[in-house]
C-alpha cells in the first residue's frame, strides 16, 4: 500500500525526472530488502541447520566475529546472489548448497 501511495503521489505531483528518480529508489529499496532477507536466511542456514559435512560457512569464514560482522558477511553474500556477482563465502554443506541455489534462482529471476 505504501508503494502504491508513493506511486500515486509521484504521478500527481512530480516531473518526469522526479518520477524516474522515485522509481530508481523503489528498485534500490527492494534490492536492499531482498538482500537483507537472503542474508538472514544464509545466516540461519549456517548457524542453526545441521551440517552433513561437519562444516558451516560461519565456522569457516566468520568464526569468532561479532554478530554485526557476521551479518555484514551474510549481507555481502546476499548481494552477490541478488546481483549474480561473486562471493568468497562458498557452501560447505548440503543445506547451504540448497540455499545458495535457491537464492541464485531468485537473483536470476529478478535481474
Amino acid at each position: 500500500r505504501y508503494l502504491r501511495f508513493v506511486q500515486d503521489w509521484a504521478d500527481t505531483y512530480l516531473s518526469n525526472f522526479m518520477h524516474a528518480l522515485v522509481s530508481i529508489f523503489k528498485m534500490l529499496f527492494f534490492t536492499i530488502w531482498l538482500t537483507h532477507l537472503m542474508a538472514c536466511c544464509w545466516y540461519a542456514t549456517g548457524a542453526y541447520i545441521g551440517s552433513d559435512t561437519g562444516e558451516r560457512w560461519i565456522t569457516k569464514y566468520a568464526e569468532g566475529a561479532s554478530l554485526p560482522a557476521q551479518y555484514i558477511y551474510a549481507f555481502q553474500w546476499g548481494m552477490a546472489m541478488v546481483t549474480l556477482g561473486s562471493s568468497d563465502a562458498d557452501s560447505t554443506n548440503s543445506a547451504e548448497r540448497i540455499m545458495n541455489c535457491l537464492c541464485l534462482v531468485i537473483g536470476l529471476a529478478g535481474s
